[in-house]
C-alpha cells in the first residue's frame, strides 16, 4: 500500500548545479520523502522542485529505464508490469521512504527525471534493471549512466532474471501473434518472420515491425545495426508485443534480442 508522509515533513536538500552534456542540462541532487509507489519506474515525492520554500507533491520518472505498464495507454499492460511495481516499492521501503534523487529536468509528461539512490546508497535504476524488470531507455541528455545501466542489463540477461526468464522458450510465427493481437499484446515472448524490408531502424514484413531507436542503436550496436542485410533472411526476435498499424511490433534494444534463423 501506498505510504502518505505528512505534509510539513520537512526535506533536507543539497542542490548542486553541474553543467553537462551537449544540452547543458543542469542536474541537482537532493533527499526527499517518498509519499507512494506509482509503477516500477515511477514514484511520488514531496520536492521543493521550483526553490519557492514550499513542498509540492510531484512525480519522479527514473532515467535510463522504462518498466512494463500496468494501464493501458499508448502501449499496452505488460507482463511483468506488477512485478516491477512490487519490487520497485520493496526498494522504496528498505530506504524507509527516503530516497536521493539526482535530477535532470522534466520529461513530456511534466513528470521530474532523476537517478534514485536508496539511503544505503544503492542505484535504484540500476537495481531494477539487474532485476530483469525493466529495459533501457537513453536520451543523449541524460546519458551519464548509460553503461552502467547497460551492464545491468545484460546481467539481467545473462542470469535470465525477470523478462529473460522467457528468453529460452518457443518461438512463434510473428502471423499467429498479428492474427491473435488481442491474446499476445504486453506479451514477452520470441516471433519470427522473413524480412520483407529495413531501414537502419526498422525491420519489416506483412506480419511484423522491429524498430530501434537511433539511442539503443548506439549504445547497443555501436551505431550499426547491419539491418540493410537482412532483406529475404528469416529472423527471430525477442521482445514485449505491441500493435503499430495492426501488426505486430517489437522495440529491439540489444543483439542477443535478434537472431538470424536462415
Amino acid at each position: 500500500m501506498s505510504r502518505i508522509i505528512p505534509a510539513g515533513l520537512l526535506v533536507s536538500a543539497i542542490i548542486s548545479i553541474i553543467v553537462a552534456f551537449s544540452g547543458c542540462v543542469s542536474t541537482q541532487s537532493v533527499l526527499v520523502e517518498v509519499i507512494s509507489v506509482i509503477d516500477g519506474d515511477t514514484i511520488r515525492v514531496q520536492y521543493d522542485y521550483d526553490n519557492d520554500g514550499l513542498l509540492d507533491k510531484v512525480s519522479i520518472r527514473y532515467i535510463g529505464i522504462d518498466t512494463p505498464e500496468i494501464h493501458q495507454g499508448s502501449k499496452p499492460v505488460g507482463e511483468f508490469g506488477e512485478e516491477a511495481l512490487e519490487y520497485n516499492r520493496t526498494l522504496i521501503e528498505l530506504s524507509d521512504y527516503q530516497v536521493k534523487l539526482e535530477v535532470q529536468g522534466r520529461d513530456n509528461y511534466d513528470r521530474i527525471l532523476a537517478y534514485a539512490y536508496s539511503k544505503n546508497g544503492e542505484f535504484i535504476n540500476e537495481k531494477i534493471m539487474e532485476k530483469g524488470l525493466a529495459r533501457p531507455l537513453t536520451y543523449e541528455e541524460t546519458s551519464k549512466y548509460s553503461e552502467q545501466l547497460k551492464d545491468a542489463y545484460y546481467y539481467a540477461f545473462d542470469n535470465r532474471k525477470g523478462i529473460f526468464s522467457k528468453y529460452d522458450t518457443v518461438t512463434i510465427d510473428a502471423s499467429v501473434v498479428t492474427n491473435d493481437l488481442e491474446n499476445y499484446l504486453g506479451k514477452v515472448t520470441w516471433i519470427k518472420f522473413v524480412v520483407a524490408h529495413s531501414d537502419e531502424n526498422e525491420l519489416l514484413s506483412k506480419y511484423a515491425l522491429v524498430e530501434i531507436r537511433e539511442e539503443e542503436k548506439n549504445l547497443f550496436f555501436s551505431g550499426d545495426t547491419d539491418f540493410k542485410n537482412y532483406v529475404g533472411k528469416t529472423v527471430k526476435v525477442f521482445g514485449e508485443i505491441w500493435e503499430e498499424n495492426n501488426k505486430a511490433k517489437i522495440l529491439l534494444r540489444a543483439p542477443f534480442e535478434l537472431k538470424i534463423i536462415n
